[in-house]
């Protein structure tokens, strides 16, 4: 994380636990309109199938994960 930064994507990059991280991808989702699993690995410091299982996950509970799944 370079020095400055700050609000979601500063967050973004600390360690957080699959709740937390589904939490916030709900948040740029809704925030953004949609966003790229791709990018999502790479904002949160995951894998792909982890994006895709927080993705499912977040499905599971009611959210429409097409949006995101990009």
């Amino acid at each position: 994380m370079e020095q400055g930064e700050s609000g979601a994507r500063g967050a973004s990059r600390r360690a957080q636990g699959p709740a937390e991280r589904q939490r916030l991808i709900a948040e740029q989702v809704l925030s953004e309109g949609s966003a790229s699993a791709a990018d999502l690995a790479e904002r949160f410091g995951v894998s792909l199938m982890t994006i895709h299982r927080d993705l499912d996950e977040l499905e599971r509970q009611g959210w429409s994960a097409s949006s995101a799944a990009g």
